[in-house]
């Protein structure tokens, strides 16, 4: 899995003191996430039409596949969550 965008997601995350958060999030709300992938991506139409869909396109993909989703938790955590 590529991991192009998770330094510049951290960089957000920890910019906006989300990053605590989305890393307990993650952790406890693990069987969700491919559920919360799929949410997203019916709204994919729209964040294309607005050329913001790499950054999007790549979230759906991480939280849809659960190792993934685990390695960007630990790499929150890595990064000092």
């Amino acid at each position: 899995m590529q991991r192009i965008y998770w330094q510049e997601w951290e960089k957000v995350l920890n910019r906006m003191g989300l990053k605590p958060l989305a890393y307990v999030t993650m952790a406890a709300a693990r069987p969700l996430l491919p559920i919360a992938a799929q949410m997203m991506a019916v709204g994919y139409p729209l964040i294309k039409a607005l050329n913001m869909d790499g950054h999007y396109s790549a979230l759906i993909r991480m939280l849809d596949d659960e190792e993934t989703a685990d390695q960007f938790r630990d790499y929150l955590y890595k990064e000092g969550a």
